[in-house]
């Protein structure tokens, strides 16, 4: 299941939920809002999504990583709105009757969300300076694709408005240009079989 929330994330709530008898594992990642990137002081994160779309890949993902492990329960929800340093900003839990696939579940789950899901930051720093920033994966995880659909035409409209540099869309022009920017995905296969069920 995956949730996006702009409320503060209960860490101990959402771990009761994956309880189940039958698991013998549970890995929890938690991704934290830091005071520092690329040299810089952060103070605040900004985080904004295009609702519709991110609900729909993110259910895919986390389908996706439960498929690829058996016997894995994965629920992930990430944050919107302003977040504070250390606020929670995304939680993943995967319950499993052994420990390997959970753990492989749950970096499965947090690398795809980095790569392909449609939430944005907006970093502030010091001195009422504030950027958005691109998406990023670890060293160690496959290429990501944001930094693309970042710069894909109209991507960054909104209510008729366009402000360079900000990922703020229309839900027309965002919509066409997300679903073209993941085509072969698992978003193009809902778009093309004519359902936004999620489930």
């Amino acid at each position: 299941m995956f949730e996006l929330t702009d409320q503060p994330i209960d860490a101990a709530m959402l771990r009761a939920r994956l309880v189940r008898p039958d698991a013998g594992a549970c890995v929890v990642f938690e991704g934290w809002v830091r005071d520092h990137h690329a040299g810089r002081p952060v103070t605040l994160l900004e985080y904004e999504a295009f609702d519709e779309l991110a609900r729909l890949e993110g259910e895919a993902i986390v389908t996706e990583a439960e498929g690829e492990h058996p016997g894995c329960v994965v629920l992930c929800v990430h944050r919107t709105g302003a977040l504070p340093v250390g606020e929670l900003a995304v939680w993943i839990g995967v319950a499993s009757p052994h420990r390997h696939a959970a753990f492989l579940a749950c970096r499965q789950v947090i690398e795809a969300i980095k790569r392909r899901l449609p939430v944005w930051k907006k970093e502030h720093h010091p001195g009422g300076v504030a950027e958005w920033v691109n998406c990023t994966t670890e060293p160690t995880a496959p290429p990501a694709r944001c930094g693309r659909l970042l710069r894909t035409p109209g991507f960054a409209a909104r209510s008729g408005r366009v402000r360079p540099g900000s990922p703020r869309l229309s839900q027309r022009a965002g919509r066409r240009d997300w679903r073209a920017g993941m085509s072969g995905g698992a978003l193009s296969r809902h778009v093309r079989g004519g359902t936004s069920d999620a489930g």
